[in-house]
């Protein structure tokens, strides 16, 4: 199994007029150090069903 296991951090970034949500994220079988940084968009996009608001630690 793959996939974001929960939110370490969360930052804003701007690109260009937008401001996005950008959050750091642990993925299932790697370690911490692994953690990247993704956007809401993407991660809503590829993983519907994981609530990112509620794994925010």
């Amino acid at each position: 199994m793959h996939g974001p296991v929960r939110v370490l951090d969360r930052r804003p970034r701007r690109l260009q007029n937008r401001l996005l949500r950008e959050y750091l994220v642990a993925w299932h079988g790697r370690p911490l150090s692994d953690a990247t940084w993704e956007t809401a968009h993407g991660l809503h996009a590829q993983y519907p069903d994981f609530d990112i608001e509620d794994d925010v630690i």
